[in-house]
């Protein structure tokens, strides 16, 4: 998992890859929801067992690098 600016404008873009599983797009969106992100294109690719989605966001969260720190370990938590 890895969340890095855009270099086009005002999102970031959020990588993950993990192990594909039911309601895996939940958890991430749960997540996203919790800290008020904002989700504006997602690209979600299924390889075999492994899931491999990009996701662009946006959201004041991404902006503080505190909170950006507990919304990865949350995120990494979600992908258990």
């Amino acid at each position: 998992m890895h969340i890095r600016p855009d270099e086009k404008g005002p999102y970031h873009v959020l990588m993950v890859t993990a192990g594909d599983r039911p309601g895996l797009l939940y958890a991430i969106a749960r997540v996203l929801s919790e800290y008020r992100i904002d989700l504006h294109t997602a690209k979600i690719v299924t390889l075999g067992e492994r899931a491999e989605d990009v996701f662009v966001v946006t959201g004041d969260a991404l902006a503080k690098e505190r909170t950006m720190l507990r919304l990865e370990t949350d995120l990494l938590a979600a992908l258990q």
